[in-house]
């Protein structure tokens, strides 16, 4: 999610880890993408320590993600329809 988010947006991506979670470990290759999210905002984590990295992503949850990222990007962005 963290991923397809960054790229599908065209966020700059983060260049160091600084993210504070127990579960967030330098080795992941995805972690740049997390910590990219966190830079912007858009996400927190489960609690004050954790991520859940490997958790499902619930509907409301990506809304809320998609949500915040429209807030935080262009006004260039528009959603032509929804099905």
């Amino acid at each position: 999610m963290a991923k397809i988010l960054t790229i599908g947006f065209n966020l700059q991506q983060a260049t160091t880890l600084s993210a504070p979670f127990s579960d967030f470990t330098k080795e992941n290759e995805t972690n740049r993408y997390i910590q990219t999210l966190l830079n912007y905002g858009i996400t927190q984590g489960t609690s004050a320590t954790t991520f859940s990295p490997y958790t499902d992503v619930r509907r409301g949850q990506m809304a809320l993600f998609l949500y915040r990222i429209l807030q935080k990007t262009e006004d260039d962005f528009y959603i032509i329809s929804v099905e």
